[in-house]
């Protein structure tokens, strides 16, 4: 079953929250999680989610997108999501 664009946004966040894990001496590539770089589609998209719902809460309106885009970078780079009950 195909997840919902909150879950898959949700999902995003909680990567982009956790921190990384303990350096072991395991050597294996799948022994550390992975991150989230500005370059990966996982950020973009969730960069784009949050623009979404930054224009939702707009009413899409129209002349804000730039600052949307800008705004759910920030909010993706640090971290931070906005948890609001929808």
């Amino acid at each position: 079953m195909a997840r919902s664009r909150r879950e898959q946004r949700e999902q995003l966040q909680q990567e982009m929250q956790s921190k990384p894990q303990q350096q072991s001496t395991d050597p294996s590539p799948f022994s550390q999680r992975p991150t989230l770089s500005p370059d990966s589609s996982a950020y973009r998209e969730l960069v784009a989610i949050a623009a979404y719902y930054r224009a939702e809460r707009r009413g899409f309106a129209p002349g804000g997108e730039v600052d949307d885009w800008l705004a759910a970078e920030r909010e993706v780079a640090s971290g931070v999501g906005e948890s609001r009950a929808m």
